[in-house]
């Protein structure tokens, strides 16, 4: 079980979809409870559970749907003028695919630009209670206008 706790932290987890990283939440929990508690005398879990505790975290890790959230991520043209300034020559649909993108990874239902990012490179979404900020380069492809990728 250890193993497949192991390999479970090495997903995508964190681009996976705010649905699919709950269910791998709920079995790493349960895996980490039964490898914390083996070795207690009085515990009360069986070979049986184990192994279905294993079988669960492998197929929620087989689960992540990374990937395909990668691929929704959109392409944005970047303008550099003389002077070495970046604009970011978004369309109306890259700007809704972005906010999209980021309301499935994180479970909100209200991520927007904040209003005074220049070229909208912050996102502000609502975690629980409280908002929080991303910066949308984590979540678009860069590329110059000639089509050269961007790596910041």
């Amino acid at each position: 079980m250890s193993d497949a706790i192991v390999m479970a932290r090495r997903a995508g987890y964190q681009r996976s979809s705010y649905a699919k990283k709950k269910i791998y939440d709920a079995a790493m929990e349960k895996a980490e409870y039964y490898l914390e508690c083996r070795n207690y005398s009085n515990n009360n879990i069986s070979g049986a559970d184990v192994r279905k505790a294993t079988s669960d975290l492998n197929v929620a890790v087989a689960g992540l749907d990374w990937k395909k959230e990668i691929a929704k991520y959109p392409t944005v043209t970047v303008e550099i003028d003389k002077n070495g300034n970046r604009k970011w020559d978004w369309t109306p649909e890259e700007e809704q695919q972005v906010l999209n993108v980021v309301n499935e990874i994180y479970g909100s239902t209200d991520a927007h630009f904040l209003p005074t990012s220049p070229n909208n490179d912050t996102i502000v979404y609502t975690s629980g209670i409280y908002p929080v900020t991303a910066n949308t380069r984590e979540f678009v492809n860069l590329v110059l206008s000639n089509g050269k990728r961007i790596d910041f």
